[in-house]
């Protein structure tokens, strides 16, 4: 279904350009949502509050990283910065900001981002490390 209503959005939205398919993505993602999380709520039993509890932090985190990034790009363009630049900074600020924000806010939620971060970085190259590969047996 989800599929259907994807590329009906697409269909529709084409003949406006890319923005309106990125608006189109957008409505169909907020119409798709509540069904997907209906149907967990219905299978796991889980608390409504407690789920979104967990959404507060990083939307508090983007708010202000927009806020630094409008901030920071305003600056920039009053000194006439290059536009590489201009948006080199903007995302050094806005990674930062967002970062900063959630290790204030969510410190536990940080720490398991970088723990996997970690896992990550150390498991290198080769993809995946013996700790998650699955046994076919």
């Amino acid at each position: 279904m989800s599929t259907v209503i994807h590329l009906t959005g697409f269909a529709i939205a084409y003949q406006w350009g890319i923005v309106a398919i990125a608006w189109a993505y957008l409505i169909r993602r907020a119409l798709i949502l509540p069904v997907g999380q209906w149907a967990v709520h219905k299978l796991i039993l889980f608390s409504w509050r407690t789920y979104l509890k967990q959404f507060v932090a990083p939307m508090v985190a983007s708010g202000v990283m927009v806020v630094a990034v409008t901030a920071s790009k305003l600056a920039l363009m009053d000194w006439q910065c290059p536009t590489v630049l201009l948006v080199g900074a903007c995302t050094v600020v806005g990674v930062l900001v967002y970062i900063a924000c959630v290790r204030i806010m969510a410190p536990r939620l940080y720490d398991q981002v970088t723990e996997l971060l970690r896992s990550v970085v150390t498991t290198g190259a080769s993809g995946a490390s013996a700790n998650t590969l699955v046994d076919p047996a």
